[in-house]
């Protein structure tokens, strides 16, 4: 599993690119390592591009996904947008972002970067 991170603090934005296998440990590992990086800053928008990555999370992991989303406070306040590609995936992706909208995360999903990153300029 790998996870790239990246940060742009003129635009305020954490990008996560995923590459091959993972699970939702790996998952967590990554969101875990973008607030704890002394560069970001809670607010600051994140870019999840899962489009590579060989992993469809469970309906079990998605509200477990949620509940860890809504209970952190830098990703609570933190606009967010999930990029995949198979449509399982982005099925699944809605389902986190529902979940998150329900409790007053700004998440969504997407299948392109260009409207991920569209959605994230927006103020």
């Amino acid at each position: 599993m790998t996870f790239q991170l990246s940060s742009d603090s003129n635009i305020k934005m954490v990008t996560i690119v995923g590459n091959g296998p993972t699970d939702a440990t790996g998952f967590r590992a990554a969101l875990l390592k973008v607030v704890a990086d002394p560069s970001f800053r809670a607010g600051y928008s994140i870019l999840v591009d899962a489009r590579s990555l060989d992993y469809t999370p469970t309906i079990a992991e998605c509200k477990q996904f949620s509940e860890f989303h809504i209970s952190t406070d830098e990703l609570i306040m933190s606009k967010v947008a999930v990029v995949v590609t198979k449509m399982v995936d982005y099925g699944m992706a809605n389902m986190f972002s529902t979940l998150c909208e329900i409790g007053g995360a700004s998440v969504r999903s997407f299948q392109s970067v260009p409207e991920a990153e569209n959605w994230l300029a927006q103020g």
